[in-house]
């Protein structure tokens, strides 16, 4: 490799240099989510900017060296709070606002011994114009070299915590210089943010693209539905994405097809975590735009091996086929070493290390990072072989043992750390990751539960994790929460010698037939019977869309819905991904005389369903509702248009019900779960829910026959309805809880009496 010849001299100056040469051009663009322009500043705006940031920087006591968290989502101000901090020599520490917790912030920002947090709450552009305003001039003390720390990533490790990698200003603008080569940047580009501008990603090519002169959209986030619009409205002509995201949009050729005409994209970067290349060819057929593999670290400022733009079609279709991650970059030296540190061959295996001025100069927590050669060793099984006179690199899988989910690293031990916080049953877990189609990898928990006597207490215990999981609670994050559980014994744990686990064998020994859903219930021939989080998006809107169906006119927002999901038990029945029906719970501890004395709105908390209590001893079933569900027809209509039949009297109402004449009250009634009997009238309560023309205010608090140990599978040949109630009952028993009611209501009651 040559030595390092720096394309600039300081950030400064190459800000001054850009301003001067192509002032009136787009530097940074913010968009709304579905690609609509919102705000945008010239190179010549941008240097201003950064003038007036950097000086308010030294105002607030700020000095190089310094280190100071920022807390915001992709934005102009991310961007511009960054470049003016590395220019002075003051160290950016991004946060990751959406999967940060109180306690990873508290821990990052000790670690780093930030200085101060920025976040929009306290900094924007027009704070910095009032102080500066107040104050005058201040003297900024650019920094005239790129050899000082400038950012440090957090980036999970085989150890519990994230370590802390400290990049130089000269390994981000090394390997800046690597990207802007490889996709061969220039002033006429615009290059499109997709992923967090917290990680190295988007960091890297944002500032490459920078180096090329070139411009920046900013959307808000990633959206699987708006993606095409974004890139159309956005003009982009190359953008950098997850393996994930390629498999959103090979089922996204519609919202392609509305904007094709406005698409000018290129070429797309795809790397972070492993590539299937089924998903990429299959998204190439689609789309007709080359992805370019490449492959990297947050330790080596982002990328350091690439597929060449330059193959051939041919030697390209191959590469992708055989899943290569290419060859070197322009300032990065690779070599794939054995155990002991010896170069291998030509298609031997052994880890991949890298060398040059693109890696960081350490962890700041004092982690081992290299080799005693100076190589910074990956932790990726790896060979190379040559085609012509090049080397290209090819993956064989992880030494580490970190999960990468959409480009995510997750570090196993910190998630089992969690998950032991969260349940007291959990005596040992080992989390590993296992093939996931849309993710890549998923995370699954291998538990050994404390004092599991038999096949009955395994079962409460673990759909009481299913349920704390399911509620998202704030010691693990949304995206942390296992997709599977597994049940094992202690001497299932593979260990070596010095009693470490060894997690790669152990996922390669696990009967993946034997891992549950952490979500599902139960499932039939028929239906998957799973609860509901608030985090799953699309299940969410199918769900809200089909609740306000069934309830209409007693319908609710999105955000109510979000309480009710988060503070109750949804449980939906799905088949092939489609929500069929639904039915909502809550647990509770009071006295069956206190529910029957309870009005719906009491019961349910005014539909939050935060009247649900974790150590409850009885089922309430509040809510249910099928796909099938049709609304009243336009004869019935007419019927309801007339004057509102006089409330009628409880003995009345009674005799409606015993005369058979109430579908639902039928539907209660009747044998479920192999029980001998339904559910019987514990009280009918007028009034308990006014707005409920339907059945006049009245609710009927029915009560099911108590519950054996016997697991109750929904039985398919009955109707949805039937089969929701069964996998209620089947989670009651998997919780010990033996009491299910139904606080429901005489829904026809109104339509007879106006008919009658």
């Amino acid at each position: 490799m040559d030595k390092f010849t720096p394309p600039i001299q300081n950030l400064y100056g190459y800000l001054k240099d850009l301003a001067m040469n192509q002032g009136g051009k787009t530097v940074l663009a913010s968009y709304s989510k579905i690609g609509e322009l919102i705000e945008e500043i010239s190179y010549k705006d941008f240097l201003q900017l950064v003038e007036k940031v950097g000086a308010w920087m030294i105002y607030k006591g700020l000095n190089p060296g310094d280190r100071i968290a920022i807390q915001f989502p992709n934005s102009i101000e991310l961007l511009v709070l960054s470049w003016t901090a590395w220019s002075i020599g003051i160290v950016s520490v991004p946060l990751d606002t959406k999967r940060d917790t109180i306690d990873d912030i508290k821990y990052k920002t000790e670690l780093a011994n930030t200085k101060l947090t920025l976040n929009p709450k306290n900094f924007n552009f027009e704070i910095i114009n009032e102080v500066l305003e107040a104050v005058g001039n201040i003297d900024i003390p650019w920094k005239e070299s790129l050899d000082h720390e400038a950012l440090i990533l957090f980036t999970s490790g085989t150890t519990g915590r994230p370590k802390g990698a400290s990049l130089s200003l000269q390994n981000l603008i090394a390997n800046g210089d690597g990207i802007r080569e490889w996709f061969s940047i220039t002033s006429d580009d615009i290059f499109m943010v997709i992923l967090p501008l917290h990680h190295i990603n988007s960091t890297s090519f944002c500032f490459a693209s920078l180096l090329g002169g070139a411009s920046i959209a900013i959307p808000p986030a990633y959206s699987a539905s708006q993606f095409w619009a974004q890139v159309a409205r956005t003009k982009a002509t190359f953008t950098s994405i997850v393996p994930t995201i390629c498999y959103d949009q090979t089922s996204m050729l519609g919202e392609y097809v509305k904007c094709h005409e406005s698409v000018r994209l290129k070429k797309i970067q795809i790397g972070s975590a492993p590539v299937k290349p089924s998903e990429v060819q299959k998204f190439m057929d689609l789309y007709k735009i080359r992805l370019y593999q490449g492959y990297g670290q947050t330790e080596t400022a982002l990328r350091v091996t690439g597929i060449p733009h330059d193959v051939s079609e041919d030697l390209y279709k191959k590469l992708i086929q055989e899943n290569s991650i290419g060859v070197p970059m322009k300032w990065a030296e690779v070599t794939v070493l054995s155990s002991d540190g010896q170069k291998l061959k030509e298609d031997e295996e052994g880890e991949l290390a890298v060398k040059g001025p693109i890696v960081m100069k350490g962890y700041i927590g004092g982690e081992k990072a290299f080799n005693p050669d100076g190589w910074f060793m990956t932790g990726d099984l790896a060979y190379f072989k040559m085609i012509g006179d090049r080397k290209f690199y090819y993956l064989l899988g992880r030494l580490k043992e970190i999960i990468i989910k959409g480009g995510v690293n997750i570090s196993p031990s910190a998630v089992e750390d969690r998950l032991k916080q969260i349940d007291s049953n959990i005596d040992k877990v080992c989390v590993i990751g296992v093939p996931d189609d849309r993710y890549g990898e998923e995370i699954a928990a291998a538990i050994v539960w404390h004092n599991a006597k038999n096949e009955t207490q395994i079962s409460r215990f673990e759909v009481e994790l299913k349920r704390k999981l399911a509620s998202e609670p704030s010691q693990i994050s949304a995206y942390e929460i296992p997709a599977y559980i597994v049940t094992i014994s202690e001497d299932e744990i593979p260990m070596t010698s010095t009693r470490k686990v060894q997690r790669s064998v152990l996922a390669s020994q696990i009967d993946k037939k034997k891992l549950q859903p952490i979500l599902q219930i139960t499932k039939n021939n028929m239906y998957e019977f799973i609860l509901l989080k608030s985090n799953n998006k699309p299940y969410m809107k199918r769900a809200f869309e089909l609740y306000n169906h069934c309830w209409d006119p007693l319908t609710i927002d999105m955000n109510k819905f979000v309480q009710y999901i988060d503070n109750g038990t949804t449980i939906l029945a799905t088949k092939d991904g489609k929500v069929e029906g639904f039915l909502s719970m809550v647990i509770t501890d009071i006295s069956e005389d206190e529910i029957a004395n309870s009005t719906y709105s009491q019961i349910t908390g005014d539909l939050t369903l935060s009247t649900s209590k974790e150590q409850g001893d009885k089922v309430i079933c509040v809510a249910i509702g099928s796909s099938n569900y049709e609304k009243k027809s336009v004869l019935d209509q007419q019927f309801n248009a007339v004057s509102k039949p006089q409330t009628p009297t409880e003995e009345e109402v009674l005799k409606y019900l015993n005369d058979g004449l109430d579908s639902v009250y039928k539907f209660h009634s009747g044998a479920k779960g192999g029980l001998s009997e339904g559910a019987s009238l514990i009280k009918l309560m007028p009034n308990s829910r006014p707005e409920d023309e339907s059945s006049m205010g009245y609710n009927m608090l029915m009560k099911y026959p108590s519950l054996t140990e016997l697991e109750i599978i929904p039985n398919s040949s009955r109707s949805i309805g039937v089969q929701l109630i069964e996998s209620a009952m089947n989670y009651a028993t998997k919780c010990t809880l033996r009491d299910v009611y139904a606080f429901s209501r005489p829904a026809g009651l109104k339509e007879y009496l106006t008919k009658k």
